[in-house]
């Protein structure tokens, strides 16, 4: 009996896990929207700030320009079947 509550606890503790979790949306210079993960993944601003013009090259033709982004919005994600 023990062993499947802790079973059951462990797979809701998972769905928990991944309901909701800390994103950033973003906007590039050429109006393509998305989610990535936030500034709080990188060890400074400046490696974030290049991975930002990176999207931007993915998304606009290689071409750099500003990009604006909305960080600590919380994001839910359902995983549930």
């Amino acid at each position: 009996m023990k062993r499947k509550f802790f079973c059951v606890l462990a797979v809701v503790g998972i769905f928990f896990s991944t309901e909701v979790f800390a994103g950033m949306y973003f906007k590039t210079w050429c109006g393509v929207e998305g989610m990535t993960v936030g500034p709080e993944c990188f060890e400074n601003w400046c490696d974030f700030n290049e991975y930002l013009q990176e999207l931007n090259e993915a998304y606009c033709d290689g071409q750099r320009g500003k990009i604006d982004w909305v960080s600590d919005r919380a994001v839910e994600l359902d995983f549930s079947l």
